[in-house]
């Protein structure tokens, strides 16, 4: 049953999904998540978090269980990468300018003083001309999450926090995600296949195997 949750973000109770060829993914997994919070799914390989962090999206369908949203969320939360797109040939200036909304920022300038903090933190602030294409993979990445950012209105997704990042800027992306979360009370739900990774997790860290919850609670106690 899915529906909308008063009380929580989300909430989760005894959800199971399947495969095509019915393999368990999801193996009634309980939990809920509420406004505000930094949660980070972890665990090896076909652990199960791709799926929850698709399921929270809502773009996962599931066969048991109770899926409740709030109803304050608005339209489905923004999930990185899958709803992030890259125009290969576009500059990244003109790429970053299709971000801006009314909505988000009170006026142009505005979205460009934010633009501009959030380039030049990640050292990207010289490559405005520089076409998407010709960007790193790395720095690829990161335009999509400068991107979610600049419209993002209270929850993100990201599947794979780490893909494509070095050390030195997976720091700074959490440094960023902390920030926002703590300031501008964004609500950052993720996956990481890395422990050493979700050691670094501000928050709270759900640790899935086989598609079940084994540990849930702060980093340092993984």
């Amino acid at each position: 049953m899915q529906g909308q949750s008063r009380g929580h973000l989300f909430l989760l109770e005894e959800i199971s999904t399947f495969s095509s060829t019915g393999i368990t993914l999801l193996n009634n997994l309980s939990f809920s998540i509420s406004r505000g919070e930094w949660v980070l799914f972890s665990g090896e390989r076909a652990a199960g978090k791709s799926q929850v962090i698709h399921l929270l999206a809502g773009r996962r369908p599931f066969k048991k269980g109770r899926f409740l949203r709030s109803d304050d969320i608005g339209k489905a939360p923004l999930l990185i990468p899958d709803q992030i797109f890259l125009q290969a040939e576009l500059k990244l200036e003109d790429h970053l300018i299709l971000n801006y909304s009314s909505r988000r920022h009170k006026n142009v300038k505005a979205f460009y003083k934010e633009l501009k903090e959030l380039l030049d933190f990640f050292g990207l602030g010289g490559k405005l001309q520089t076409k998407i294409s010709q960007l790193s993979r790395a720095e690829q990445r990161i335009v999509q999450f400068i991107a979610s950012l600049l419209v993002v209105e209270g929850v993100i997704l990201v599947d794979d926090l780490d893909a494509f990042l070095d050390e030195k800027t997976l720091e700074r992306l959490f440094e960023l995600l902390d920030f926002y979360n703590r300031n501008r009370g964004l609500t950052v739900i993720a996956s990481t296949s890395r422990l050493e990774v979700a050691k670094k997790c501000p928050g709270r860290v759900i640790y899935l195997e086989s598609g079940k919850i084994v540990y849930s609670g702060h980093a340092c106690f993984i």
